[in-house]
C-alpha cells in the first residue's frame, strides 16, 4: 500500500465529566463502573471537580486526570463564563454529565455534544434540580441526549414535557461474578460475631432520609417477637449516622442492629447475609438491590422508582409499599422462613443481561456513536495545551 493511503487511526473518544461533588457516593461509583465497563481503548476520561473529597483518590487510583475548580464558578455569571472559556479551549469530544445539569448550557454554547445521566426520580422529597419541571424541559432539550437509569424515570420525564426521543434508558452496570463470593461467608460472619445459624438481614446505602434506615430500625423492633434471633446490619455512612445511633439506643436495639461504615469489600457482606432489605422512600434504580440479586440473596424492598425493574424475574423477592413498617416486618419474617439461614451455598439466580458491564458498555458506546460527528476524523484532535486559569488544582 502506497504512502499516505493507510486508513486513519481513530483516537479514543475524549470524554469530560464535570462532577459537582467529589464525595464517593452512588453516582460517582456508578461512573467508575461505567468507565471500567467500556471496551479497552474506546474512550479516555477526565474530570472537573468542584471541591475536594474521596473521589480524588479513586480517580488517582484509576489513572484518570482531574482538576479542581472553584465551587462558586458554577453559580456566578463570571464563573460560568470562565468555565465556558476552558471548555472551548479543552474541546473534549463529549461532555458526560453526572449531577451537573448547568453544564448542558455550556456544552450547547461551546458546540460540544452532551450526554446527561439522570438517576434521581421525580418524586416528592427528592429535592435538587428534580423539583422543577421547567428545568427538566430546558436542560434535556439543551443536552444531546438524556440517559436515565430506569423506564419509570423515563416515563416521569416524558410526563413533564421532555421529548421522548431525547430520553434513553441506560442501566448502571453490575458485575455478578464480582459479587457472588460464597467462600467469604464463614469468615465475614465470624468477624461480625454471628453464628452459622443466625439469620442476618443486610442494608447498604448512604445514611440519608431518602434511604429511610429509620424505617429499618422500626422493622427490627417490630419483628423482635417474630424473629428474636435475627440480626440487622446497615453498611453505609452519611449525615444521619448520629441520629441512627441514637435511635438504635432508644429502641433498645444495640444487640440486634449493627451500623458499619461502607467497605469496598462489600461482596463479603452480601455473602454473609441471608436477606437484603431496602427501605427507601424513593429511588431511581437501586444499584444495591441489583447487587443483592447478583449475590443470590432474596430481597424485600419498597416498591419505589425502578426497584421493580431491578427485580424482574427474581422470584425470591417481595415488593412492599414504602413506609409501611408493619407490612415490611411481616415480609422480612416470611422471607426468612422461606430461605432459612446457616452455612449454605447461595442459589444460582439468573442475572439480567441488560445490567451486565459488557452490555452496558456496548450500549453506552452505541449512544455515543450516535451523537458524535459522523466523520471519525472529527475526533482526531491532539490534546490541547494548558487551559486558561480558572482552577485551584489538578491531578493525574
Amino acid at each position: 500500500m502506497g504512502q499516505g493511503s493507510e486508513s486513519p487511526i481513530v483516537a479514543p473518544i475524549r470524554i469530560l465529566v464535570p462532577l459537582a461533588s467529589a464525595a464517593l457516593g452512588g453516582s460517582q461509583l456508578a461512573l467508575m463502573r461505567l468507565i471500567a465497563a467500556l471496551p479497552p481503548g474506546a474512550a479516555t476520561f477526565s474530570c472537573w471537580l468542584f471541591g475536594g473529597g474521596p473521589m480524588i483518590s479513586e480517580l488517582d487510583r484509576r489513572g484518570i486526570p482531574w482538576r479542581v475548580l472553584p465551587s462558586h464558578a458554577m453559580w456566578t455569571p463570571w464563573g460560568l463564563l470562565g468555565l465556558l472559556r476552558v471548555l472551548r479551549h479543552e474541546r473534549p469530544d463529549l461532555l458526560y454529565l453526572h449531577a451537573g445539569r448547568i453544564f448542558s448550557i455550556l456544552a450547547r454554547l461551546a458546540g460540544v455534544p452532551c450526554l446527561e445521566r439522570i438517576n434521581v426520580p421525580r418524586a416528592p422529597g427528592a429535592g435538587g434540580w428534580s423539583r422543577w419541571r421547567w428545568i427538566d424541559r430546558l436542560c434535556t432539550r439543551l443536552a444531546t441526549r438524556a440517559l436515565v437509569v430506569s423506564h419509570a424515570l423515563r416515563r416521569q420525564l416524558i410526563a413533564r414535557g421532555v421529548p421522548p426521543e431525547k430520553v434513553i434508558v441506560l442501566r448502571d452496570p453490575v458485575d455478578p461474578e464480582a459479587l457472588r463470593r460464597p467462600e467469604l461467608r464463614a469468615r465475614v460472619r465470624r468477624r461480625l460475631a454471628l453464628s452459622p445459624e443466625t439469620p442476618m438481614i443486610l442494608n447498604v446505602g448512604r445514611l440519608v432520609s431518602a434511604k429511610a434506615q429509620r424505617d429499618l430500625l422500626r422493622i427490627a423492633a417490630a419483628s423482635r417477637e417474630q424473629r428474636p434471633d435475627a440480626r440487622f446490619l446497615i453498611v453505609g455512612s452519611g449525615p444521619l449516622e448520629d441520629l441512627l445511633n441514637r435511635e438504635i439506643a432508644r429502641l433498645n436495639l444495640t444487640d440486634r442492629v449493627a451500623l458499619l461504615p461502607f467497605d469496598e469489600q462489600i461482596a463479603g457482606y452480601y455473602a454473609a447475609a441471608d436477606l437484603y432489605l431496602q427501605t427507601s422512600h424513593w429511588e431511581g434504580l437501586p444499584g444495591v438491590v441489583l447487587e443483592a440479586r447478583a449475590a443470590g440473596l432474596p430481597v424485600v424492598a419498597t416498591d419505589v422508582g425502578g426497584t421493580a425493574e431491578a427485580l424482574v424475574g427474581h422470584e425470591a423477592s417481595r415488593l412492599i409499599e414504602a413506609g409501611n413498617v408493619a407490612a415490611l416486618a411481616d415480609a422480612v419474617a416470611d422471607a426468612l422462613a422461606d430461605c432459612g439461614a446457616g452455612a449454605r451455598p447461595l442459589p444460582v439466580v439468573p442475572f439480567p443481561t441488560e445490567f451486565t458491564p459488557l452490555e452496558v458498555g456496548r450500549r453506552f458506546m452505541e449512544v455515543v456513536a450516535g451523537v458524535l460527528p459522523s466523520d471519525p476524523r472529527a475526533v482526531l484532535r491532539p490534546p490541547p495545551p494548558a487551559a486558561p486559569e480558572v482552577g485551584e488544582g489538578a491531578g493525574s
